[in-house]
């Protein structure tokens, strides 16, 4: 805590108003991995959300299925 870091650590993302790395669990989207408030690279396990275009999502878009259970 404390420190400048030119990136933020994995599960955490930047906050460039207020110069902080935030934890992507903060976001209450169910999002363990982010980049920013809307920019997501993997979802909670278990959370029962789909990852899809860098969003977990609660519904399979349209003209998708669902192949892996995730």
């Amino acid at each position: 805590m404390g420190s400048c870091l030119a990136i933020c650590p994995f599960t955490y993302y930047g906050d460039t108003s207020q110069g902080l790395c935030k934890s992507c669990s903060s976001l209450n989207i169910s999002c363990t991995n982010c980049s920013s408030t809307t920019t997501c690279y993997n979802c909670d396990f278990g959370s029962g959300l789909l990852f899809y275009n860098n969003q977990c999502l609660s519904t399979i878009p349209t003209g998708y299925y669902n192949d892996s259970g995730t």
